[in-house]
């Protein structure tokens, strides 16, 4: 990755991707604080999808996939708008409240009887502590009833260890949890402290995911190093993905 001779701000960025203070309602504002997530639908249109449908199909067949885990590539082009869309990047930014910038993507292809996850948070919450992880999951496939959908324990993200030991295995059902059922296009958005999980996929059918997780510019919490960044992506995409 060349170095950007005028290195974006972060705030230029987001001007750049099209986020304004009217980028999302105020009643998405209210999901995202109130309940700790929102979905947002038709965010990727036909086209799109089958774009990036094939590249999830491409690194399947070049053997990428671990258990329920796929890896995929910044240098796949169906993606690049991933990191630039105003709704998903102001849903973001609205919850974390600073500037942000998105880790690697990874994909999620649970097979049928797979994909069953204890509920948990993808931060653990720290009263008074603000959020430090965004997650983005761009539904491939519709989630519905049997194949695997996200279930969400509303509100969950404004309770610290909302979760009693009781619920900490996988079949456990939470009363207050819902499951996401949305059609492909969508994309579920949500607060790193919010209970959630993966279900069982008991139909078998498509249940493909792309999941990008946002956080701090702070060195902490995500993991990964800053990626390799391909050079044909917008001064903004290279800002939002913590480059130079």
């Amino acid at each position: 990755m060349t170095a950007l001779a005028n290195p974006m701000t972060f705030d230029e960025a987001l001007r750049q991707c099209g986020v304004t203070d009217r980028t999302l309602t105020p009643g998405e504002k209210e999901a995202l604080d109130r309940w700790g997530y929102a979905v947002f639908h038709n965010v990727i249109d036909d086209d799109w999808l089958a774009e990036m449908r094939a590249a999830f199909e491409k690194a399947l067949a070049e053997g990428k996939r671990h258990g329920i885990h796929v890896q995929l590539s910044l240098d796949e082009p169906a993606f690049d708008r991933v990191y630039t869309q105003p709704k998903v990047l102001a849903a973001a930014h609205h919850v974390l409240r600073r500037p942000l910038k998105m880790g690697c993507a990874i994909g999620r292809d649970p097979a049928k009887g797979h994909g069953q996850q204890a509920l948990h948070a993808d931060w653990p919450h720290v009263a008074h502590a603000p959020a430090l992880m965004v997650t983005s999951l761009w539904l491939l496939d519709d989630y519905t009833s049997d194949n695997g959908p996200t279930r969400i324990v509303p509100g969950s993200h404004r309770v610290p260890n909302a979760l009693p030991k009781s619920m900490a295995q996988p079949e456990s059902q939470h009363r207050d949890q819902q499951f996401v059922i949305a059609p492909a296009g969508s994309v579920l958005v949500f607060n790193s402290y919010l209970l959630h999980s993966g279900t069982r996929n008991r139909s078998g059918g498509r249940r493909r995911v792309l999941q990008c997780a946002f956080a701090g510019r702070e060195p902490a919490p995500l993991p990964q190093a800053t990626p390799v960044i391909p050079e044909r992506l917008s001064p903004a995409a290279h800002c939002i993905l913590g480059g130079d």
